[in-house]
């Protein structure tokens, strides 16, 4: 058996969360620590594998666990970090040591800083023993926070709600807003067709506003009111993921 310890960062805005050492039972990875320090999340990987051949999967699964930490950072605090990367560590095969090339070239994310700092939270803890049941909709909601733009950050995250809802109706998703926000404002529907006269909410309005523009609907009125409230669709949303999902 062959042992080493690899370690992966993750870089961008100031984060501190809960340092966490998890002990696995995997053929190659034994524990894993996560860590706040320097202006960046590190997970820390102790290993053991039988031969060379074997360090080509460990590399695999290393690469899958950091994916969905980064997407469970981001889910659960709304904060968007670098993708993470190997910067030190090896392998000992005795005569050889395996060791590969660190990315030290981590780039700086274009948020401001964000200090969390929750020793409730296990992080680490919850990605390695979640099921898998909703991290489709954790994936979707983090490529949603991904995007700079507020509209397509809307449209993102609204389409999570479409796919929530299993036959991706708005009607539907309408139920699913005022279940989750009942007091959210709701306006007259003005375009012809069968809709017209009925009432939409916010969100929907907005999510119609942009996709399919309407006489009257100035897109600097639209982002000002998307501005306003994405916060707020984001929690209602992440609600929608966690209940529903």
């Amino acid at each position: 058996m062959y042992y080493g310890k690899l370690r992966y960062s993750a870089n961008g805005s100031v984060v501190y969360l809960k340092d966490e050492i998890y002990e696995t039972n995997d053929s190659c990875i034994t524990s894993m620590r996560l860590w706040s320090g320097d202006e960046c999340v590190f997970i820390d990987f102790c290993v053991a594998i039988e031969s060379m051949d074997d360090y080509v999967e460990l590399e695999k699964k290393v690469e899958k666990i950091c994916n969905k930490l980064r997407i469970k950072i981001t889910f659960e605090f709304d904060l968007p970090i670098e993708v993470f990367k190997y910067i030190e560590g090896s392998v000992d095969f005795g005569d050889d040591v395996v060791v590969m090339v660190p990315c030290l070239e981590l780039g700086v994310s274009p948020l401001p800083p964000v200090i969390l700092c929750d020793e409730e939270v296990g992080v680490l803890k919850e990605t390695m023993e979640d099921d898998g049941r909703i991290f489709k909709y954790q994936q979707m909601y983090a490529a949603a926070l991904g995007k700079k733009g507020l509209g397509e950050r809307h449209m993102y995250l609204y389409s999570i709600l479409l796919d929530l809802t299993g036959d991706k109706r708005q009607s539907c998703v309408e139920k699913l807003i005022l279940k989750l926000e009942p007091r959210v404002d709701t306006y007259v529907v003005e375009k012809e067709g069968k809709a017209k006269g009925s009432r939409e909410t916010l969100y929907t309005k907005l999510r119609n506003e942009i996709g399919h523009p309407r006489q009257g609907a100035f897109v600097r009125t639209t982002g000002k009111e998307i501005e306003q409230c994405i916060e707020r669709f984001q929690a209602l949303v992440k609600k929608a993921i966690k209940d529903f999902g």
